[in-house]
């Protein structure tokens, strides 16, 4: 019924935000994502990520994939919710990914990136296990033809928010944020940023 499906996937959602709180700790070789360390010397993890909401990205480190407007956006949430967490993976350009690791020293346990890409193929399933602890994904395109990541995210029940570029407009029918302009549609599952890809502002308007 639907309603075991949903409590299968909140069990599975919070068994991932456990291993990748912990550090995936049976697969040693992983990518790590709390690399921060204390003035100890340990690494500082998340006591816990169980009932904490999520942020999750997964994505090539280029400014194609709008990484510099990701940045600015989880610093602003995690200034003002102390609860919030971000969890991110990929690799590319050097500039974006040091402002990748700025964010988990300036929100050490509660930032984790692995700062290179992951694969899906894996043995620790670090790949499959980051989309499925998000409880939103984040995926701001300056452009966009297609946008896997964000399919697969839905796929493994994590809420969308992108930006309103092609590409996502095929594939992520937006929820009902009037108060940011964001427009329902006929089958919600997440939202897209009004956002003009062409226009000479259209960084500063996202």
């Amino acid at each position: 019924s639907p309603d075991e499906l949903l409590a299968i996937v909140k069990e599975k959602k919070a068994q991932a935000k456990e291993l990748l709180a912990q550090d995936l700790p049976e697969f040693p070789k992983a990518p790590k994502l709390w690399r921060v360390r204390d003035a100890e010397g340990r690494f500082i993890r998340p006591q816990t990520l169980k009932g904490k909401f999520v942020m999750t990205m997964l994505s090539r480190v280029d400014a194609q994939k709008g990484i510099g407007l990701k940045v600015k956006f989880v610093r602003r949430v995690m200034e003002q919710y102390p609860d919030v967490y971000f969890i991110g993976a990929g690799g590319g350009d050097q500039v974006l990914m040091a402002e990748l690791n700025r964010l988990m020293k300036d929100f050490p346990g509660r930032c984790g990136y692995t700062n290179g890409p992951v694969s899906n193929q894996d043995p620790s399933d670090i790949f499959y296990l980051i989309l499925l602890a998000g409880d939103v994904f984040l995926a701001f395109s300056i452009w966009e033809p297609g946008g896997i990541s964000p399919m697969e995210a839905l796929a493994l029940a994590a809420v969308n928010l992108v930006t309103d570029v092609q590409g996502h407009k095929s594939t992520v029918r937006s929820i009902d944020l009037p108060d940011l302009g964001i427009l329902a549609g006929t089958a919600p599952n997440g939202a897209r940023f009004p956002f003009d890809e062409f226009g000479a502002n259209a960084e500063q308007k996202t």
